[in-house]
């Protein structure tokens, strides 16, 4: 029985690696993307932001996407985040923000 096993072990190495260089090939390219990216749960509280997000506005993962990138205390007006959990499809939204150094951006 422990013979059988070790295939099973071996494979799950294998796939456990694969994961990880796939992992590590996605962050690097969300990394180097020039845009912003932030990810965000159903709660509108931060999960994921790429080293642009990180370098302009800090680390964020567990605060309100609307606090920290609008500055608000409610979801702001036309959110695409809303639009996108409710309808289950890509929205889009051009959104003015505040970078930590002051400077609004779009």
């Amino acid at each position: 029985m422990v013979k059988d096993s070790i295939p099973l072990d071996e494979d799950f190495k294998k796939a456990s690696q694969s994961l990880r260089g796939k992992s590590k090939l996605l962050e690097s390219i969300m990394n180097s993307m020039g845009d912003g990216l932030s990810i965000q749960d159903k709660n509108m509280r931060i999960v994921y932001q790429n080293k642009f997000m990180l370098d302009n506005f800090g680390p964020h993962i567990g605060d309100f996407c609307y606090r920290v990138y609008e500055n608000r205390d409610s979801i702001c007006e036309g959110c695409p985040m809303v639009s996108a959990y409710n309808t289950r499809r890509v929205s889009r939204a051009l959104r003015v923000g505040t970078l930590k150094n002051g400077q609004q951006f779009r």
